[in-house]
């Protein structure tokens, strides 16, 4: 069990071009604008972001 209901998630992955998106203002107000326009869709409950998807085996170890 997940803890939600999975079948009603979407993720996506997204690269953006260092050759237009070369400063970290320039990304950080592509993904501000981004999430902004998702959580304005219809339907949508929420909406967010993260550089490592939950539950993959992705990532690095950290001591908690």
């Amino acid at each position: 069990d997940a803890g939600f209901a999975a079948n009603r998630v979407i993720t996506v992955d997204v690269s953006l071009p260092i050759q237009r998106y070369s400063t970290p203002v320039s990304r950080s107000t592509f993904i501000r604008t981004a999430l902004e326009r998702l959580q304005a869709l219809p339907g949508v409950v929420a909406a967010g972001v993260s550089n490592k998807l939950p539950l993959t085996g992705e990532g690095g170890n950290a001591a908690l």
